[in-house]
């Protein structure tokens, strides 16, 4: 008898632990979240990557020819949400700059324009009779008539029409420029696509611009402290902005360190702290960068290294 309560104590105890673990878990969870949000996006390059990858010699081609050619080389999967969420924090809409500690970052159409490369327009758009929409012999009709349903129109819809077909057709330009609309762009709020480019006349789009206005209209709008709010912005662009910003500005610098004088000193030691700003991958890189806890013969070897594509000889450490 002993032997069994003795046995339904041990039982006793180690639910009791179990459910303690259970309970730190979800508060260690809960604090995770709270010190580093994430993002609930709705515009992602995903699913363009994929329909990119899988395009015929014509539709290349084509897409080329439309102007878009740039976006053939595209790699990037997605981007990571929480480092969205906190660039997102921090850019001004009104500036039009992400602004950090250490350092400031221009989103503007020349951004747009050096880093994407799109046209103001697209040479082949314009020869395309979508305006007449109420005509069945225009494109947009037919276009139309691929989707039962055209005003619940799904990004994954889209998608499928586009791998089923290597047809270079009017059909797969209108596809393929809702597709880059809605994973660019921007999307909607409640997961179906944006077609309100479409009733504009697409050969005088300029996309520069378009894409800033996206940026801007859904920061204003966004609400991070909503459960239920979801950005639908150019987050992609966002994100290499910065990305290249930051690299840029480290790079413009490693020159700086190899006279190995007071200004190249302070120099490194400034730009060193930028990624600070980056939430979760930002401490690890201040201490990356130098090759040691201060600037010093390490950072030197890096900076060189970098300088030079690591040419010369010299290694990182």
């Amino acid at each position: 008898m002993k032997t069994i309560q003795i046995f339904r104590v041990v039982l006793d105890l180690q639910r009791n632990q179990k459910e303690k673990l259970k309970f730190s878990r979800k508060i260690k969870k809960a604090d995770v979240k709270k010190e580093f949000p994430s993002l609930k996006n709705r515009c992602s390059s995903g699913l363009l990557l994929g329909v990119i990858q899988g395009l015929s010699r014509e539709q290349k081609d084509c897409v080329r020819a439309m102007g878009f050619g740039s976006l053939l080389g595209m790699k990037m999967i997605d981007v990571l949400l929480k480092i969205v969420y906190y660039v997102l924090d921090h850019f001004d809409f009104e500036s039009l700059k992400v602004e950090f500690d250490n350092c400031q970052i221009s989103v503007d159409s020349k951004s747009v324009q050096e880093m994407l490369g799109l046209p103001s327009g697209g040479s082949l758009l314009s020869n395309m009779d979508y305006i007449s929409e109420n005509k069945e012999e225009s494109c947009m009709f037919e276009w139309k008539k691929q989707y039962e349903n055209i005003d619940k129109l799904r990004l994954k819809q889209l998608k499928n029409e586009l791998v089923q077909t290597s047809a270079a057709d009017d059909n797969f330009r209108i596809n393929f420029l809702v597709l880059f609309i809605n994973t660019l762009c921007e999307s909607t709020s409640m997961g179906k696509c944006n077609l309100n480019p479409l009733d504009t006349d697409l050969s005088n789009i300029n996309w520069y611009d378009y894409i800033v206005d996206c940026l801007v209209r859904t920061k204003k709008v966004n609400n991070p402290e909503k459960e239920s709010s979801l950005f639908y912005g150019p987050t992609t662009y966002l994100m290499v902005r910065v990305v290249l910003g930051v690299l840029t500005a480290s790079f413009g610098v490693t020159a700086y360190s190899l006279p190995r004088d007071q200004i190249g000193y302070w120099a490194v030691k400034i730009v060193t702290g930028v990624p600070e700003a980056i939430p979760i991958i930002g401490s690890p890189l201040v201490e990356l960068l130098p090759g040691s806890a201060s600037v010093g013969q390490s950072t030197l070897t890096r900076f060189y290294s970098l300088r030079t594509g690591g040419k010369g000889g010299t290694k990182l450490n």
